[in-house]
């Protein structure tokens, strides 16, 4: 078990994370928020959807 809390954007949302940056490849941090609240039900901050699409690669 890893120390801290889960993440908000759990690993096995990663293909629904790339569909949504390829869907909207010009859109801003904080606009990917707003994406990913109205699709998921869940606000992330700027700082959390960043960390995601760097683990992405």
């Amino acid at each position: 078990m890893s120390p801290g809390r889960p993440r908000v954007i759990a690993a096995d949302e990663a293909t629904d994370l790339t569909a949504q940056l390829m869907a909207h490849p010009d859109a801003a941090l904080a606009e990917h928020c707003q994406h990913w609240d109205a699709d998921h039900g869940v606000r992330v901050s700027p700082a959390t959807m960043s960390r995601a699409i760097t683990r992405l690669g």
